[in-house]
């Protein structure tokens, strides 16, 4: 049997497949440090975005320019960051957020989808070996 020849847009592709978890991480972060609202009150300067939201400035800065990249906020001619469409999502306590989900979804379940493999070959809930709440533990007794 020969191998197949893998096309170049097909390994493209499949990169930027595997590279997808960066940007949820990076919204994870976003969420975390509570970002949009920062931003929901006006552009603000990676100085005072750092200030208010106790980061570091440089590392913060990558972030944005991360996130930027993909939609999530914009950066102003001055430099400053400003929210958008896309980063209304994130806002807290707001009609349609996904703050919440980002939150959960990268933060408790990460473990578990990152122990998929695990699940497939036992047929066992990978959120089991991972958390020390059992998944229907947890519904029926939360924390």
């Amino acid at each position: 049997m020969t191998k197949p020849i893998i096309q170049p847009e097909a390994t493209f592709k499949m990169y930027e497949l595997i590279s997808g978890y960066w940007i949820a991480c990076s919204i994870h972060a976003l969420a975390q440090l509570n970002i949009a609202d920062f931003l929901a009150h006006g552009p603000k300067t990676i100085d005072e975005l750092s200030k208010i939201s106790d980061t570091h400035a440089p590392s913060l800065y990558r972030l944005l320019r991360a996130v930027t990249s993909v939609g999530i906020f914009e950066e102003t001619v001055d430099g400053k960051f400003q929210i958008n469409a896309l980063g209304n999502a994130l806002l807290t306590d707001t009609a349609g957020s996904v703050k919440p989900w980002a939150l959960a979804n990268l933060g408790e379940h990460f473990p578990a989808f990152g122990n998929l493999a695990y699940g497939i070959s036992t047929g066992n809930v990978p959120f089991d070996q991972v958390s020390r709440h059992a998944s229907l533990g947890l519904l029926q007794n939360p924390p």
